[in-house]
């Protein structure tokens, strides 16, 4: 303690600098540039000429406007809402990191983030929810048929970009991975609704949380960071090591999602899905491990 002249203690006020912390990853915004560049392989309306192309001369703006509001709109009630959009972000830095040669193809880039907007919808349908970024979920603004269709049609619509935006080598190589990936990802998904409902019966461990994460999260970041190792025409041992990586990126970005839901609203663990957090507790034998289980078994 600071003393004043003749050996009083010093009880004045002080100055005191706040230093604020960085915002949290859940406040970071997409980019300027990323609604724009996601606009260019999901437009709010599909151009006339092409849809005549895939339809036939008899596709006219009526049927334009039909599409729009039932294919084009639930996709883009999602992605108008933000989301951090990090997927194009892993795609470009593969490309740039194996030696793609600028400029880089943005369109390619954009491909993991709309098989992303697509999963949130099919996401939101198995699992009843009725909101996703702060609004009404795809299925309850457009009813499940239409949001459903909308989903599918986007995975369609990678594959599309894929065919068209790619020379024909690495093109078959992206498709391959493609198959290979979204197979994954799906079995990560069945894992999912699985495991949630049977939480009240077995208790999954921490490893089998991994390997969920790594077939459902981790397939769209290694589809994001092994496509752009494909565009770049990189060595396939290249995009082995950066699917390895963004394999464990995804994994650590489900368990940051668990903890975000675990400091707000805890829906993941009043539902009993089997998130990390709730998973490690288990795993310990203190009193918190054992009133988690009571409360289990309490709800079977």
């Amino acid at each position: 303690m600071k003393l004043l002249d003749g050996g009083a203690p010093d009880t004045r006020p002080t100055s005191i600098h706040v230093v604020r912390p960085p915002p949290r990853p859940t406040e970071l915004t997409a980019p300027p540039h990323a609604a724009a560049e996601f606009e260019a392989i999901w437009p709010k309306r599909f151009d006339l000429e092409t849809l005549r192309a895939m339809l036939g001369d008899g596709a006219d703006q009526v049927l334009n406007d039909v599409l729009a509001s039932r294919v084009n709109a639930p996709v883009w009630s999602l992605a108008e809402r933000g989301g951090r959009r990090w997927r194009p972000a892993v795609s470009r830095l593969a490309f740039l990191v194996t030696g793609g040669t600028p400029p880089a193809p943005p369109a390619i880039f954009q491909v993991a983030e709309l098989l992303h907007t697509g999963s949130l919808i099919i996401d939101d349908i198995q699992d009843g929810a009725e909101e996703r970024r702060h609004g009404p979920a795809a299925h309850i603004a457009y009813g499940v048929p239409a949001a459903l269709n909308a989903a599918n049609t986007a995975y369609f619509r990678a594959l599309e970009i894929l065919r068209r935006c790619l020379p024909d080598r690495p093109r078959l190589r992206a498709l391959d991975m493609l198959a290979e990936e979204l197979f994954a990802a799906h079995l990560g998904q069945a894992l999912d609704l699985a495991l949630g409902p049977r939480l009240q019966e077995m208790v999954p461990s921490t490893a089998h949380y991994f390997v969920l994460a790594r077939a459902k999260t981790g397939a769209l970041v290694r589809i994001a960071a092994r496509l752009g190792a494909i565009a770049a025409e990189a060595d396939p041992a290249d995009e082995t090591a950066l699917g390895v990586w963004a394999s464990e990126l995804g994994v650590a970005y489900q368990i940051h999602n668990d903890l975000d839901d675990l400091a707000a609203s805890m829906q993941d663990v009043v539902a009993c899905r089997p998130t990390y957090p709730l998973l490690l507790a288990l795993e310990d034998d203190g009193p918190a491990a054992a009133a988690l289980r009571a409360r289990l078994a309490d709800r079977r």
